[in-house]
């Protein structure tokens, strides 16, 4: 790992570095990597440890879960597209 991270450009060594990086499941199931900072972290554990006081069900396993579903969702990209 280390030797790769040597061959990419220093602002991707940088990013690398400071940011922290999720994958979410695109299409045909690909993953798709993210680029979150410390603080976007931090908020989405939080999200994800205040879940059960908004009425997500424990079962659904999506992020942007819709409360009391087992498995309704809201779809990543339209609310990245509304909070970007």
């Amino acid at each position: 790992m280390l030797v790769m991270l040597w061959t990419l450009h220093v602002q991707c060594r940088y990013c690398l570095c400071r940011l922290k990086v999720i994958r979410v499941i695109g299409k045909r199931a690909r993953a798709v990597p993210i680029l979150l900072t410390e603080d976007m972290y931090d908020s989405m554990e939080v999200l994800t440890d205040t879940r059960e006081g908004c009425d997500v069900l424990q079962e659904n396993r999506y992020f942007f879960a819709v409360p009391g579903s087992p498995t309704a969702h809201l779809y990543f990209y339209t609310v990245l597209q509304r909070v970007a």
